[in-house]
């Protein structure tokens, strides 16, 4: 057994011996130092364990466990590539670590950082960047600035924090994000937000630049036009580029401004992107609203493929005075986003206030459907137990006829958005009430 456990023992010495040795591949003068420690000048290239090295000088301990680097300092294996002026390079039980300072140059695959500073871990596969960090992604198109950056190389993770600002960018849009930190998968290609966030996008007219040739402050000085704009602000989020998912949630803020200067607000309590159904659901409170229109709920959906909004659950619409519930509505929009229709399903009711009174018209139904033209109703049709109360004042007088009008069908025209005229098909009923 002491000798099994012996040979065990040997063994990892040995390994660890061979572990630390150096491949002296192509290294200019050889000094020797009092201290015992070997000076390098000129090394192009010297084999470290997992690591290539080169610099301008190198000091190496006796030991082989500790190195100096300085002037043009590289730092290689087989996916990882690291530059600076400065760096020290030690191992610990066959692993190694690194500190790197004077203008820190890291990349891997599609990744680059840069900054001030950095120290890398093998016991934990992570590299810390700090001071003045830089982070370029070029698929998808990101730069982002923070004061540091932890990445896991193993898993390839990347937490910024205190971040200055993300900037997104494509051939039509550019995006900045505001928040204080940001989480990057970079296997699975997932953003995410975990604190507070706002985001901006403006269209850009450069057209399909080459992104990678941009620095982080040109992508910050980017002529951008004033409109369309879109802004988005959210407790947290995420943004999945492989799927084109977006996520956000918690006091969920939209503001978007067209290019004609028309302005649209959109609250929600979460918001999910599904890219492969052409649609975004919007869960929880809910309520979208631009100068002509004002539509609240509780769960809704926008299939932006097919233009309908979907509010599935107590939908409450204003428009041009009038108020139209149910227990769920669709709204289809025009090419040109302008409303076509509204359709009302369960037990619907539109209300249309009389100006200068206290009266209103009412119209019920099981079933409603209000048609648009140019964003203001032109007429509408009730199905299933319709009921239509309006009021209509007398020539001359103040008083107003109350009417009261039923059928299995009811037509009803509006001029200005005002009710004109009603046509009622089978099943006819009607009354009327002088009113004061």
């Amino acid at each position: 057994m002491f000798i099994k456990r012996l040979f065990i023992y040997l063994l990892l010495i040995f390994s660890f011996v061979l572990s630390q040795k150096i491949s002296y591949k192509s290294v200019g003068k050889l000094v020797r130092l009092k201290s015992g420690k070997s000076k390098y000048y000129n090394v192009r290239e010297l084999q470290y364990g997992i690591f290539g090295v080169s610099c301008d000088e190198a000091i190496i301990n006796k030991e082989n466990t500790s190195f100096e680097l300085m002037g043009n300092v590289s730092l290689w294996d087989t996916t990882r590539f690291i530059r600076s002026e400065k760096a020290i390079l030690k191992s610990y039980k066959g692993k190694y670590r690194a500190f790197f300072s004077n203008g820190v140059t890291f990349d891997q695959d599609s990744i680059n950082i840069r900054s001030k500073f950095a120290r890398f871990s093998e016991l934990n596969s992570r590299t810390i960047f700090s001071d003045s960090v830089i982070l370029r992604c070029i698929n998808p198109n990101l730069s982002l600035y923070c004061k540091n950056i932890d990445v896991d190389t193993k898993s390839e993770y990347i937490i910024a924090k205190k971040v200055n600002n993300l900037v997104y960018m494509d051939s039509t849009y550019r995006g900045e994000a505001i928040t204080n930190q940001i989480e990057y998968d970079v296997k699975g290609n997932l953003l995410t937000m975990p604190k507070r966030v706002k985001i901006e996008f403006n269209e850009h007219s450069l057209g399909s630049v080459d992104f990678k040739k941009l620095t982080h402050k040109e992508l910050n000085s980017i002529q951008l036009k004033t409109l369309p704009y879109l802004k988005l602000m959210a407790k947290k989020g995420s943004y999945n580029f492989k799927t084109n998912n977006p996520y956000l949630k918690g006091d969920v803020k939209i503001f978007h401004i067209d290019s004609l200067g028309k302005k649209t607000t959109l609250f929600c309590d979460t918001l999910i992107g599904k890219s492969s159904r052409s649609k975004v659901y919007f869960n929880g409170n809910f309520s979208i609203f631009n100068d002509s229109l004002s539509i609240s709920g509780k769960k809704s959906a926008l299939d932006y493929k097919e233009n309908i909004l979907k509010v599935l659950k107590s939908p409450s619409l204003k428009f041009k005075g009038n108020l139209a519930v149910g227990d769920s509505c669709y709204i289809k929009f025009s090419n040109k986003k302008s409303i076509e229709s509204v359709t009302i399903y369960g037990d619907s009711k539109i209300s249309n206030p009389i100006e200068n009174t206290y009266l209103t018209n009412e119209i019920k139904g099981k079933y409603i459907k209000i048609f648009f033209e140019e964003n203001k109703p032109s007429f509408l049709q009730v199905n299933k137990e319709a009921i239509c109360v309006y009021f209509k004042p007398e020539k001359g007088k103040s008083d107003y006829k109350k009417n009261i009008i039923s059928g299995d069908t009811l037509k009803v025209i509006f001029e200005e958005s005002i009710l004109s005229s009603i046509q009622v098909l089978g099943g006819v009923r009607g009354e009327y009430i002088i009113g004061k």
